[in-house]
This record gives structure tokens, sequence and C-alpha cells, in this order.
């Protein structure tokens, strides 16, 4: 995620992203549920000094459990990808995106909280 929105130049924080000697649980934005096993279950990021589209990339955190994305610089859609987070339970977007609101958000069957504020999405949310 960091590489794909070119974290060196266009994230305000950046604390620990890609050192090897810290776990990827103190990664800033990062969270963990269990720091054994160093697997991201919550990404928290807060924002861009200049637009980003959300990486497709984000469909590799499998097990992630939380995705907020606030007051961040955000531009585009969002990627097919990210409906393949089916352990998601939160999902909150901030920022320019557009289009239509994809109906492939009834994927994300374990989604219990959706904020998405300050795009230009038509359509409707699914009911299932």
């Amino acid at each position: 995620y960091y590489i794909e929105t070119d974290g060196q130049n266009s994230w305000y924080t950046s604390k620990n992203w890609l050192n090897d000697d810290v776990s990827i649980c103190k990664w800033y934005g990062c969270g963990c549920n269990n720091f054994d096993k160093n697997i991201i279950t919550s990404f928290h990021v807060k924002n861009f000094k200049s637009p980003q589209k959300i990486p497709t990339v984000i469909g590799m955190l499998t097990k992630l459990e939380s995705l907020k994305l606030d007051y961040v610089n955000v531009e585009g859609t969002l990627p097919s990808e990210l409906f393949c987070l089916h352990e998601l339970k939160e999902l909150t977007v901030v920022g320019s995106l557009e289009g239509m609101l994809p109906s492939e958000i009834g994927y994300l069957s374990s989604l219990k909280y959706l904020k998405v504020r300050k795009t230009s999405f038509d359509g409707q949310i699914p009911t299932e």
C-alpha cells in the first residue's frame, strides 16, 4: 500500500513503514490481533499530501476487519479487490470517490459499519 501510494512523498506520517526491524503491527496505520503472527486486521490512514487512488493491493489484506481512510485525499473508485475482504466489519472512506456505488459492496457479508463521506457516488446500498 505504502509503495503504491508513493508513501515516502505523499504521506504526512509513515512511522516505521518498510523498517524490517519493526513488526508490521507497529507500522503507522496498521493494527494486528496477534503480534506473533503479524496479521494485519486493521488499517487506518489519515491525510495524504496529494490525491491517491485506493490501490488494488488492499485485497491482499485478507484478514482485515477495519479499514479507515478518513480525511484522506482519496480519489477514483473503490477497487473490486476491496470486496474480497470477507472479514471486513468496518469501512470508512472519506474522499473524492466517484461513479456508481458498486453492488459488490453486498459481498462484504461481515460489514456492520459503513461510512462514506465527501464522495460523488450514485446508486443505492444493497440490502443484502
